[in-house]
């Protein structure tokens, strides 16, 4: 199934636009500040702070991520034609959040490229944060190969299909393993917990179905000018 979508005005561009020069202008700043303050500038020392702000908005761009990837799979996993005109636009945009979260993280690990190394040297297959990189990075993969068959036309061929309940199986498991994480660490009682991995799922949800209904108006400009079947859902 093959879906397309005419050029329509919208605000999305002046949007982008806004948000591009806030994000140089708040790289600028967070440079800045950890170049003279170090990882200080975060406030993490406060016993008063649960998580410093690089982890917080991992966590939410990532679960975002996990809710605009389910909002897709409606469509092109479980057969929801309703969801078709968004599902390109949903996948498209779980790839942008991703690619946002690991860039968020970056800043709190310090030394990122470490990994590169200090994973497959020290294999820690107990550890669930182990588990949560795998999967995050399998997710990622098999979410650019599915975009990459669904900007070129192919929705239903079996690969396609195959790559797309890959991916949410992945996104599944990334998600409720980073909720896992969270959930074993007592040293944290706010967000210690065995629902945790429930509770990130649930809110993964929400901000996914939130985050496309956004950005669908802001595509647009308004509900009449979106085409019938998108403005239906």
């Amino acid at each position: 199934m093959m879906i397309t979508h005419n050029k329509v005005p919208g605000p999305v561009n002046t949007v982008l636009l806004v948000a591009g020069i806030g994000l140089l202008a708040s790289l600028a700043i967070a440079l800045g500040a950890l170049l003279t303050q170090g990882h200080a500038a975060f406030n993490t020392a406060s016993h008063g702070v649960t998580w410093g702000l690089p982890v917080a908005v991992y966590v939410f761009f990532v679960l975002t991520s996990t809710g605009l990837t389910f909002v897709a799979s409606l469509a092109m996993v479980f057969g929801f034609k309703a969801f078709y005109p968004i599902a390109k636009r949903c996948i498209w945009l779980a790839l942008a959040t991703l690619v946002a979260g690991f860039a968020t993280l970056a800043l709190e690990l310090g030394h990122p490229f470490r990994m590169l190394w200090a994973i497959p040297l020290n294999f820690q297959v107990k550890s669930p944060l182990l588990w949560m990189g795998v999967f995050y990075a399998a997710y990622l993969v098999l979410l650019l190969l599915k975009f990459r068959k669904v900007n070129g036309g192919d929705w239903s061929s079996t690969t396609s299909r195959r790559l797309g309940a890959w991916s949410f199986a992945t996104d599944l498991l990334a998600s409720a393993t980073l909720g896992a994480v969270f959930g074993m660490m007592a040293m944290r009682p706010f967000w210690y917990g065995p629902l945790m991995p429930l509770f990130f799922l649930v809110t993964a949800c929400v901000s996914g179905g939130a985050f496309a209904i956004l950005i669908t108006y802001l595509a647009y400009g308004s509900q009449q000018a979106m085409p019938r079947r998108c403005a239906r859902w």
